[in-house]
């Protein structure tokens, strides 16, 4: 699938399935808008960037759209970072912009519970 040189989109295979449509069948989205890249299982690792990432499909979420790609702050709870280091490195840069400006504490909340969520997983 290409995007004629767009940037890639990777989204669990669920995504794809609902954005296009059977043969012979009108899709509700325009191909361009499509995944580029999908992955069937509950999570997907690859390097983007010379970084390390894993996003992870969140099928109970609200909508089985919804991904979660949390490597910086793994990599900075598994670095032994407090909370508080993690929160003063910016982890959410490149995403504020668009996702937090409007609400500067929901970024600050959303990086908390992902640092409790990966906290609690490695002390059990």
């Amino acid at each position: 699938m290409t995007n004629n040189g767009a940037a890639s989109i990777l989204a669990n295979e669920n995504v794809l399935l609902r954005m296009s449509a059977p043969t012979g069948e009108v899709s509700p989205f325009p191909s361009a808008a499509w995944p580029t890249e999908t992955f069937e299982t509950g999570r997907k690792y690859k390097y983007l960037n010379g970084e390390a990432i894993e996003v992870l499909h969140q099928p109970r979420a609200h909508a089985d759209m919804v991904t979660i790609v949390r490597d910086r702050v793994r990599a900075m709870v598994n670095g032994g970072m407090t909370l508080a280091q993690v929160q003063a490195a910016n982890p959410a840069q490149g995403y504020v912009r668009r996702y937090g400006s409007a609400s500067p504490s929901a970024t600050r909340t959303f990086v908390e519970s992902v640092y409790a969520s990966l906290s609690s997983s490695r002390t059990n």
